[in-house]
């Protein structure tokens, strides 16, 4: 058995092995920190030009392409007073997404 003896070794392959999205205890997520680390290896790490924010950049511009727009830090107490000009409608939440127009269950309430 081989293990990583260095805690800088040890912390990169968890953050790769953590892309799974697995309990590091599951023996899959070490095989996505074998699978990524391996990529990286072979052609290097896929950093985008302009840092991450550079993605959420494009998006949002090709959103606004399309017609659509993002509206942050609003309060929402009702997904029903959430208006739709567009044909379709997508609201997105930190830890939810919905699809029908309903009142956020009290756990999401703010404390």
């Amino acid at each position: 058995m081989h293990l990583f003896r260095s805690e800088r070794t040890k912390a990169l392959f968890a953050g790769l092995a953590a892309h799974s999205f697995l309990s590091l205890d599951e023996p899959l997520s070490a095989r996505f920190g074998i699978i990524l680390g391996a990529a990286a290896h072979a052609v290097g790490w896929p950093i985008p030009r302009g840092g991450a924010q550079s993605i959420t950049s494009a998006l949002c511009a090709h959103l606004a392409t399309l017609g659509g727009n993002i509206k942050t830090s609003t309060r929402i107490e009702d997904l029903s007073s959430v208006e739709s000009t567009t044909p379709f409608s997508a609201i997105s939440l930190l830890t939810n997404s919905c699809a029908s127009p309903q009142p956020f269950p009290t756990r999401f309430a703010a404390n």
